[in-house]
């Protein structure tokens, strides 16, 4: 691995907002706001106001980018009155 690889997976900062669409426990789609914090080539940090469950899929769009990608929610954890998501970009197929 390259010191060139290492760069490109760094996070950098972001304020980006986010819409997430994910599927809650009864299979009902919801579609939310999120908060960037910081994104890399692999993932993001988001923080939303209502809790997702780790390993769900979610549907990603970045209006301010023109990017829509689909990831896997790694944690979940309270922050104050929100919570933080890690979220795993999936890989393209």
């Amino acid at each position: 691995m390259t010191s060139e690889d290492d760069q490109s997976n760094q996070p950098i900062q972001t304020d980006c907002v986010f819409l997430i669409l994910c599927q809650d426990r009864q299979g009902k789609t919801r579609c939310m706001r999120a908060r960037g914090i910081d994104i890399s080539e692999r993932g993001a940090r988001v923080q939303v106001d209502e809790p997702i469950d780790p390993r769900s899929h979610v549907f990603v769009e970045a209006e301010q980018y023109n990017l829509i990608f689909s990831a896997s929610v790694r944690y979940c954890t309270r922050l104050g009155s929100k919570f933080l998501l890690g979220l795993r970009f999936s890989a393209a197929g």
